[in-house]
């Protein structure tokens, strides 16, 4: 994506990319506490799910929004996001597959049942009450997002772009009913039907408040504050200790979590190689962590260490897991079918 921008851009939204690097530890750190039963675990880090998804809304709409005005239609910028998505989640199917062979119960005909739901991205879990997509828990999103990308080309392509400007009180009093009903937001979309079916609420404000905040130009219009102070505030909502309840979840997802978005579009940013970095790693992280960290919790009961010191260890194997994925799987292989697209849109041009 970040080849679609101008310089400029590029260089506001890097911190942008690096919170959501941020969100994606809070998600590994989240997970860790629980596989490994640390003392604390953060459990508003759920909430980075909600923050991915209004974050998206708006680099999409940077990206997006004056072609599919234009001469993009809908196959071809769908051809793109699942380019920029899909990849990343067969890697993560594998390695959930490999995970469950290594470390489960599960026989093989259950394993390869769940890896090829997963891979067609099918949530066969929520049918028994279970997980959506068991062979790797946080794929779930990703199902949503796609959705959400959907729906907003559709719109775009189909519609006059102030008719979304009424959808978004509706679709917050939705997702206010959602979280209230359930007493907190982690539900919605995660496991069983009605919660599974919860997270398309879950996913469409957020998702279109990044959207008409970007269209709004809001980013331009809010003070440039410095992106250490961004950063803490947004690790402070992650992490906060407080109880999980509707009322923070609701504050969060409605209010402060799109503002976050909205205001690091406009950070001052230092350390832009930092940040860049946090961002490419944010995506291939939040796919290989889950079966990491399902590897290392099988090998670590012979190490003898205490849960803390195995819960780094993975989280540490799960950063150079991600970084291995970005350099030598994930970049080539989307670089080598946006050629192939590219190949093909040649020649049925030239013919």
């Amino acid at each position: 994506m970040s080849a679609e921008r101008p310089s400029d851009d590029a260089r506001r939204f890097v911190f942008l990319d690096g919170m959501r690097g941020l969100a994606a530890l809070a998600v590994v750190w989240l997970h860790a506490a629980e596989t490994f039963k640390l003392s604390y675990t953060p459990g508003h880090a759920q909430l980075a799910v909600d923050f991915f998804f209004c974050l998206s809304g708006f680099v999409v709409a940077f990206a997006y929004d004056g072609r599919l005005r234009g001469d993009m239609d809908v196959k071809a910028f769908m051809t793109r996001r699942l380019i920029r998505l899909y990849p990343m989640i067969l890697a993560g199917v594998m390695l959930g597959v490999g995970a469950f062979l290594y470390a489960s119960n599960r026989g093989l005909g259950d394993i390869l049942i769940l890896g090829l739901a997963g891979a067609t991205l099918v949530p066969i879990g929520i049918f028994q009450n279970h997980p959506g997509y068991q062979i790797n828990y946080p794929m779930w999103s990703l199902f949503f997002e796609l959705f959400a990308c959907l729906a907003y080309a559709i719109g775009a392509r189909t519609f006059d772009a102030k008719w979304a400007n009424w959808l978004l009180a509706p679709l917050a009093l939705a997702l206010c009913g959602a979280i209230f009903a359930a007493g907190h937001v982690s539900a919605s979309g995660f496991a069983g039907v009605i919660p599974f079916a919860a997270g398309f609420f879950r996913v469409a404000y957020p998702f279109l408040a990044g959207v008409l905040f970007f269209r709004w130009s809001l980013h331009r219009r809010v003070p440039a504050i410095p992106a250490v102070i961004l950063a803490a505030v947004l690790l402070g909502v992650l992490f906060a200790p407080v109880p999980v309840s509707a009322g923070f979840d609701m504050a969060a997802v409605i209010v402060l979590l799109p503002g976050l978005v909205v205001l690091g579009a406009a950070a001052k940013v230092s350390a832009v190689a930092f940040w860049d970095l946090l961002g490419r790693l944010s995506y291939p992280l939040y796919l290989v962590h889950y079966p990491v960290l399902k590897v290392v919790e099988h090998m670590g009961q012979g190490w003898g260490l205490p849960a803390p010191a195995v819960a780094l260890v993975a989280v540490a194997l799960s950063l150079a897991v991600a970084q291995l994925a970005l350099t030598f799987y994930d970049i080539p292989v989307r670089r080598r079918l946006t050629e192939q697209v590219r190949l093909r849109a040649a020649r049925a041009g030239a013919s």
